[in-house]
């Protein structure tokens, strides 16, 4: 286990945090009675299999508090507080990271748009590295700050799990033959992320996401630099 998925694991199984929320199914028209000569199943992350809603989270005037709230514990955990609040001293120091975060994001995306990518991603940990530099902690022990915050910043910000039964649901299509992939907008924590989900829905059962999701047809967009609905992520 590397350690940043040692840092992941410690994390989930500390201060982890889910929600659940009331889900309504809703109707859908079917465009065919019955498909056929079904040879794989690809899925989205975010809102297919992963919870990662919070109560608020997705209101307009409450985001920005739960954002914040993330960043400034992240800059209290890695030790770099005093540096934010140097850089602006009349700003909140959880503010002034989350505009720096928020604001970088915009300048890849805006870059990227310029060289004629449609739909622009950036590296999560790539933004965090360029946009600052936290400097030694204890909690990074591999050199590479920049993963550790922007993991600490997702768990954080968002809830945490599997919607009930996917596992289950999972197995059940791999019984029956099926090829399973993933096809997302994610980033780097996003496959640690679904590797400490699926052992808590398993119950240890399983130790690792490639146990059901086909490497060869798995692709996360910042792998690429393209986000979906972008077409090359469903030609690679």
């Amino acid at each position: 286990m590397s350690h940043l998925a040692e840092f992941a694991r410690s994390l989930h199984e500390n201060h982890s945090h889910a929600y659940d929320r009331e889900l309504i199914p809703a109707p859908c028209k079917a465009r065919e009675e019955k498909l056929y000569d079904i040879r794989a199943v690809i899925f989205d992350v975010y809102g297919t299999l992963v919870n990662y809603w919070r109560p608020g989270l997705h209101e307009k005037e409450e985001r920005p508090h739960f954002l914040q709230a993330a960043c400034r514990e992240v800059a209290d955990r890695f030790s770099f507080t005093d540096y934010l609040v140097a850089m602006d001293p009349e700003t909140a120091p959880e503010k002034t990271l989350y505009d720096l975060y928020c604001g970088l994001i915009a300048l890849g995306h805006e870059k990227a748009t310029r060289k004629g990518v449609l739909h622009p991603e950036v590296s999560i940990d790539a933004i965090k590295r360029r946009g600052y530099d936290p400097g030694k902690s204890a909690m990074v022990i591999d050199g590479d700050p920049g993963r550790y915050i922007g993991y600490a910043y997702n768990f954080f910000a968002l809830g945490r799990g599997l919607y009930h039964g996917v596992v289950q649901s999972l197995e059940k299509l791999r019984q029956a033959g099926q090829t399973l992939g993933i096809v997302s907008n994610a980033q780097f924590y996003t496959p640690i992320d679904l590797t400490l989900f699926i052992r808590d829905q398993s119950n240890g059962r399983l130790d690792d996401a490639n146990e059901l999701f086909d490497p060869d047809l798995t692709f996360y967009s910042y792998e690429y630099n393209v986000a979906k609905p972008d077409a090359s992520l469903f030609g690679k």
